[in-house]
């Protein structure tokens, strides 16, 4: 379903904080102007790149403190009104748009607050015949 479909059929569009919810149940997706994308799990070959760019960005990035490497389920939001998170298999946040003090474990898993609010400067995403997203 599209967002102007969604919209059209009067659809309710979906929130970072709904989707949160879905994925408590289950439910894997990511949100694309309000409008969930039920998304598969990664196939090996596309896991094995995703681990690959991760080890190796990761090793250069962070004992430069330049910032932080994250992979696959990092929810990144990128939009409000309608909500768009998107779970790229990499994306890297530069240490100025890293918040100052860290959340503890609990917070980050239980609060769309933990995903990150703005685009990173790289985000990437292995080729898959199987997997949606990252478009």
């Amino acid at each position: 379903m599209t967002t102007v479909e969604a919209t059209a059929t009067g659809a309710r569009l979906l929130t970072a904080g709904d989707l949160l919810r879905l994925s408590s149940q289950g439910v894997r997706g990511e949100l694309i102007m309000g409008v969930l994308h039920e998304t598969a799990p990664a196939g090996l070959r596309q896991g094995r790149i995703a681990v690959r760019l991760i080890a190796r960005l990761g090793e250069f990035v962070e004992p430069r403190g330049l910032g932080t490497v994250v992979g696959t389920d990092s929810g990144v939001l990128l939009d409000r009104e309608p909500d768009t998170v998107r779970e790229p298999d990499v994306a890297f946040f530069s240490a100025d748009t890293l918040p100052s003090t860290p959340t503890s474990p609990a917070t980050r898993m239980s609060s769309p607050a933990s995903w990150r609010r703005s685009a990173p400067p790289a985000t990437r995403c292995a080729r898959s015949t199987t997997r949606r997203g990252c478009g």
